[in-house]
Formats: C-alpha cells, sequence, structure tokens
C-alpha cells in the first residue's frame, strides 16, 4: 500500500480538515498516512470520547435493559420490541415499525436458539435474523441487535457491527495490516463491500484483529473504525484513495 504523495507529506493540517475537534485534543496516534492507529491507547482514547460525547453519553437501550432488571430470556413480545425499537432509535437506522415488529417477533418465538447462539458468539444467528419477514433489508440493525444484546445479557461483545461508516474505512485497514486479500477482494475493495455478507465482514475485522501487534477486542476496533471517521470525511476519502491507488 502507498503512503501519502510527497507533495502531501507533512500536511497533516489538510488530513484532518473535518477531525472533530474533541479528536483533535485528544491527540490520537497517527500512523504514517495520518490514520488512526489501531492501537489500546487509541482505543481508550475513543472510549473517553465516546463516554464524553453528548449525544452517546447515555444509551436508552441499554437503560431500558437494566431497568427490566431481568434477562432477555424472560422478555415480552412488547419487551423484545421495545427494546430492539431503542437500539434502532438510538443508532439511527431509520428502520420502519415493521421491520422492528418483524424482528421482535422472530427473536422471541426463537429466544432460546437465538439466545445460546449470542451466548457462544455464533455469527449465523445474524444470518438467522435475516429469516424475519421484514420489508427491506435491515443488515445494520440486525449486527447491533446481536453485538448489543449480547454484550446486556452476557457481557461479551462477540458481534462486530456491520455499519456504513465501517465498511467505508474497512479496505484501508486491511490493505494497511496487510490482511488476506481472499478474505476481500471479491467485493471490489471497496464500493461493493455494502454487501458483502456479515461473515466475511467479520472475518475481515478478525483478520485485522489477529494482525495486530497488541491485545485489542472487537469492540476496541469497533470505536475506532466507527467513532474516529463517522464524521471525518475528509481523512475517509484520503483513505479509500490510497487503497484505490495502492
Amino acid at each position: 500500500m502507498m503512503a501519502l504523495d510527497e507533495r502531501c507529506q507533512g500536511s497533516q493540517e489538510i488530513v484532518e480538515l473535518s477531525m472533530p475537534d474533541n479528536m483533535k485534543e485528544s491527540a490520537f496516534q497517527l500512523d504514517e498516512n495520518y490514520m488512526i492507529e489501531l492501537t489500546w491507547q487509541n482505543a481508550e482514547k475513543a472510549r473517553r470520547c465516546i463516554q464524553q460525547d453528548t449525544r452517546y453519553k447515555t444509551s436508552a437501550d441499554r437503560e431500558y435493559y437494566a431497568s427490566k432488571g431481568k434477562r432477555l430470556s424472560a422478555y415480552t413480545p412488547s419487551e423484545w420490541e421495545t427494546v430492539i425499537g431503542l437500539i434502532s432509535t438510538a443508532n439511527s437506522t431509520r428502520s420502519p415499525k415493521a421491520s422492528i415488529r418483524a424482528l421482535a417477533e422472530y427473536t422471541y418465538h426463537n429466544r432460546d436458539a437465538f439466545l445460546q447462539k449470542l451466548a457462544n458468539g455464533d455469527i449465523s444467528v445474524v444470518d438467522d435474523l435475516t429469516k424475519a419477514n421484514t420489508p427491506r433489508r435491515e443488515d445494520s440493525l440486525i449486527s447491533k441487535i446481536c453485538a448489543y444484546l449480547c454484550e446486556y445479557d452476557f457481557h461479551e461483545f462477540h458481534f462486530v457491527i456491520n455499519d456504513n461508516v465501517v465498511r467505508r474505512i474497512l479496505p484501508y485497514y486491511l490493505c494497511y495490516y496487510k490482511v488476506d486479500e481472499s478474505l476481500w477482494k471479491k467485493h471490489g475493495r471497496i464500493k461493493k463491500l455494502d454487501n458483502a455478507p456479515y461473515s466475511d465482514i467479520h472475518a475481515m475485522i478478525k483478520g485485522i484483529q489477529q494482525s495486530l501487534s497488541e491485545t485489542l477486542s472487537l469492540r476496541d476496533i469497533d470505536h475506532i473504525l466507527w467513532y474516529c471517521y463517522k464524521n471525518d470525511a475528509v481523512r475517509v476519502a484520503i483513505a479509500n484513495a490510497l487503497v484505490t491507488k495502492g
């Protein structure tokens, strides 16, 4: 993978043109292309930024789960619908009510198998939820349902988030950390990742995780890929240009 053109070397200000102020103040460690390094220190900085960000300080779905004082196995159909609806709202998936209702009905009627797979970190549960009769594809919402409910009920983060922000920046890190191209080249590197199945997205991020020189959890990696790039259009564009030229 190529580095920035010599004419751009030293132009950190240009690369960081759209970087939010709170991230600039946190002084993230950067690689030679001024992208956020996947390090434990950066993961901690991202986590603190999220905690201090008024938009993400509290999560209505997490608070709802805590307020019920019971495990998901004891949820009623309406409680499933409420918690899934709150996950959708908190993450701005813009899912129609019919999708939320269909996913709630599916998880309730298949709750034993669903919860067992969550506990085991069995990613086939994501494909299971696509069988719900939703009026549109809900790839992002389904990945978040699995990730967050697993975290709440089993205190584990087994599932990566299949999010538009993550998919846009993922090719850069796949190239940078020299992850096996067979995992992702069939998707056309950048634009076609939107159509990649969840199992491939999960394998790509696991491949990055295994390529790192220090131990980061899937949650740590998600914090960096999502929060550090969600409002940084210039850096994302440069990262994708480097992948295309590399």
